[in-house]
């Protein structure tokens, strides 16, 4: 079966900048070298390092576009321009690359991620091949512009059951019924396995000064605000009260890769002030290096405070083997099942909430372990060969 898979313009594939979407598309492009199932085409957006990264495949292309930035950043302000005050739609820089080198000779057309591309890929290819795999929030959307852009593909692959019902809803006054398949996220989960890192984990933990008697409390992605990051810092300021045997690492940027510092990463930081010895922020770290990274953790928090559909940072933590806590956000309830995390509740208490889920696990040793050996046997099914199967099954259906 030949399939065009066609990523959004913010990040390359394969993910060399990271990103969940293009991490999951590479994932997919990995395992299709082992069972051979699919010829991939892979549209992606224009990338040095991400064809470097090409080259060892031989079962997926990879098609670049947008190879001058300049270039595409003052068509998509002329193009912006034109939709905001004249109206009219036309198409963005990377959407017009890629009309011009895709056709309908494809079995299948996947979307990914980007709505915006649905409207000017449907003029080339056909409603029965296209399908749109949804990695956001609908209800977060302009729900006039998405209704006419799900209604223009032959389904909407989710990640999540709470997004399926989020399509449902923003459908609701359209008479023809969108068709939906949830395709669960995956994580590699021979790779996340802290067991296999135990000489890493010291070596990271001399480099980050963290002595051996102190818990590391991690948090990793992007340090914006609605992951929960400032209430997980200052729930851990408060920790920090009563304990003196605890850290908090906090890994990543927020700009995939990229040296910016935003006034949100300054406020973080003056919040850490007074206990900048118990805080690291470690900057960008590549994907290939988390799982080094986790194993010189005990406890991860995934404090998302907005309606996270399927944060792939819950499996890869899991799958690690780290006592976890979450928040009740969105779609993550789904993912990490009953008895295997602590999963606070996110309202106006969050805080306090994170707070007392933090000193539950800092206090029992027992309690943290089992815990985290829950975790990681139940992360188990989300593996990287169940992922690849169960993408081609939603598709061919």
């Amino acid at each position: 079966m030949k399939i065009a898979i066609i990523c959004s313009q913010g990040l390359p594939v394969p993910a060399v900048k990271g990103g969940a979407i293009e991490t999951l598309v590479e994932i997919i492009c990995k395992e299709n070298e082992i069972y051979r199932e699919l010829d991939i085409d892979v549209y992606s957006i224009y990338d040095d390092d991400a064809i470097e990264s090409s080259k060892p495949y031989k079962n997926s292309k990879f098609i670049y576009s947008c190879k001058n930035k300049k270039y595409m950043i003052v068509k998509n302000k002329f193009v912006s321009l034109c939709r905001k005050i004249f109206k009219i739609n036309i198409n963005y820089a990377y959407a017009e690359e890629i009309i011009k080198k895709i056709d309908d000779s494809y079995n299948k057309v996947i979307i990914e991620g980007d709505a915006s591309l649905i409207l000017p890929i449907s003029k080339k290819v056909n409603k029965e091949k296209l399908y749109f795999h949804i990695h956001h929030n609908p209800l977060s959307t302009n729900h006039a512009e998405f209704r006419k852009e799900i209604s223009s593909v032959n389904k909407v692959i989710t990640v999540s059951n709470f997004i399926s019902k989020g399509i449902d809803k923003c459908m609701s006054q359209e008479k023809e019924n969108v068709q939906t398949a949830v395709l669960r996220n995956c994580t590699d989960v021979k790779k996340f396995n802290v067991n296999n890192y135990k000489q890493e984990r010291n070596k990271l933990r001399d480099k980050y000064n963290i002595k051996n008697n102190e818990l590391v409390i991690m948090f990793t992605g992007r340090p914006v605000p609605q992951k929960g990051i400032k209430e997980l810092l200052i729930a851990f300021k408060e920790l920090c009260n009563k304990y003196n045997n605890v850290k908090l690492v906090i890994v990543g940027n927020s700009g995939f890769g990229k040296e910016i510092k935003t006034d949100f990463d300054n406020q973080l930081e003056e919040i850490a002030e007074s206990i900048k010895d118990k805080v690291v922020f470690t900057g960008f770290i590549h994907n290939s290096k988390m799982p080094q990274i986790h194993a010189m953790a005990d406890i991860a928090v995934i404090p998302s405070i907005y309606d996270d559909p399927a944060p792939l940072v819950v499996m890869e933590c899991m799958a690690s083997g780290l006592a976890v806590i979450t928040t009740d956000s969105g779609g993550i309830p789904e993912y990490v099942g009953e008895n295997n995390c602590i999963s606070t509740i996110r309202d106006e208490n969050i805080i306090i909430n994170l707070e007392e889920a933090l000193e539950t696990l800092v206090v029992n040793e027992r309690y943290r372990k089992t815990l985290g050996e829950n975790a990681h046997n139940y992360a188990q099914q989300f593996n990287l060969k169940r992922f690849y199967y169960d993408f081609i099954d939603v598709i061919k259906s």
